[in-house]
C-alpha cells in the first residue's frame, strides 16, 4: 500500500498599510490544501508566540477549551484564555485549517515580521507578512495638545 499524504498550501495574508498606535488588527491564515490534521504556529521575528496565547471554537493541543460560554450562551474570553496581557496579541484556531492572529491594541512594539507555519505529516509551510505601526495619529496629536495648552490656562 503507498500512502500519499498532501502537504498544506497556506493562502497569503497582510497586514493594513494604514495601522497607528492604538488600533487593532487582525490576519487569519488559511490552507487551503493539505491531509489533516494541521498544526499552526505563530511567530514574530521568528521567535514562537507562546501558546498560551491561543483561544479558538475547539480544544487546543493540551485539550483545555479555549472559550467559555456565559449563562446566555454566548462565547466570551475568559483569565485563562490565551491573550497575551503584556502584548496584547491574540491566536483563535478557527477551524481545522483556519488560525487567526489578532492585536487587540497596536504598540510601537507589535512591529515586525509576522509567520504563520501551518505542518502536516507531509510538509512544513510557513508564510510572513509585515507588520508596520505609525505613530499617533496627527488628530490625536492635535488633541492632546489642545489638551495640554488648555490645562495650561487653568
Amino acid at each position: 500500500n503507498l500512502l500519499c499524504v498532501v502537504p498544506p498550501k497556506v493562502s497569503h495574508f497582510e497586514f493594513s498599510k494604514e495601522l497607528n498606535v492604538g488600533d487593532r488588527t487582525s490576519v487569519q491564515c488559511v490552507a487551503g490544501t493539505g491531509d489533516l490534521p494541521l498544526v499552526f504556529t505563530w511567530l514574530k521575528d521568528n521567535v514562537p508566540i507562546k501558546q498560551s496565547g491561543t483561544v479558538g471554537a475547539n480544544d487546543n493541543i493540551n485539550g483545555d477549551s479555549r472559550y467559555n460560554s456565559d449563562k446566555n450562551n454566548n462565547n466570551r474570553l475568559s483569565n485563562k484564555d490565551g491573550v497575551d496581557d503584556n502584548n496584547l496579541i491574540m491566536i483563535r484556531q478557527n477551524d481545522e485549517f483556519t488560525s487567526a492572529l489578532s492585536i487587540i491594541s497596536i504598540k510601537q512594539s507589535h512591529a515586525g515580521e509576522y509567520t504563520c507555519r501551518v505542518q502536516n505529516d507531509a510538509a512544513t509551510i510557513q508564510y510572513s507578512a509585515l507588520l508596520k505601526v505609525n505613530g499617533i495619529k496627527k488628530k490625536q496629536q492635535k488633541k492632546l495638545r489642545f489638551m495640554f495648552l488648555f490645562s495650561l490656562l487653568w
